[in-house]
């Protein structure tokens, strides 16, 4: 198995009217589609009298060998998730309301898009076929680290002590 793997996903979000003041809909990414048709801009799938799904965009999920402990944290879960990362779209031309930009299976990498508050991050399930491929991946490439305690640098606390040489001389030496 190469070094990484990349799946192809497709992004399903969802939009839901709901009873608030300042805002009429919520959006929220609701799924992820395993080998998606094609798709030019965001797809109308149902319609409901409370909202609509809509297939968003296809995005690669990549899996690198460096970050399987990651992958095994969201396995270990016993419900492992997709992260979808999201972005409200700024462009006056462009009729969708978010721009789609990572799909990710690794915890710590979601997590890291949430520092900013800049772009929202939705869970959804993880399909079975995807779940599959990352277990094999990890199979593959996953190595055990051992935990090494970092040992400090040995100083001779004589030689660093503050004030062993008076001040005066120090500054005359410095200058000459």
């Amino acid at each position: 198995m190469e070094k990484e793997l990349t799946i192809r996903l497709g992004v399903v979000v969802e939009k839901t009217r709901i009873d608030h003041p300042w805002q009429e809909w919520r959006w929220q990414a609701c799924g992820v589609l395993v080998d998606p048709p094609e798709t030019a801009g965001w797809r109308e799938l149902v319609k409901t009298e409370n909202g609509a799904r809509f297939h968003a965009a296809n995005l690669p999920l990549i899996l690198h060998r460096k970050e399987t402990e990651s992958y095994l944290q969201n396995l270990v879960t016993g419900h492992p998730k997709v992260f979808v990362v999201m972005r409200e779209n700024d462009d006056p031309d462009d009729d969708a309301p978010f721009e789609i930009s990572v799909i990710t299976v690794s915890a710590y990498e979601a997590q890291d898009y949430t520092d900013t508050g800049e772009e929202i991050v939705e869970a959804v399930s993880m399909p079975d076929k995807v779940r599959e491929l990352l277990e094999a991946f990890i199979g593959v490439h996953h190595v055990e680290e051992e935990f090494k305690k970092r040992k400090r640098d040995r100083i001779n606390v004589e030689d660093e002590k503050f004030g062993k040489e008076p001040v005066f001389q120090r500054r005359s030496r410095m200058t000459h």
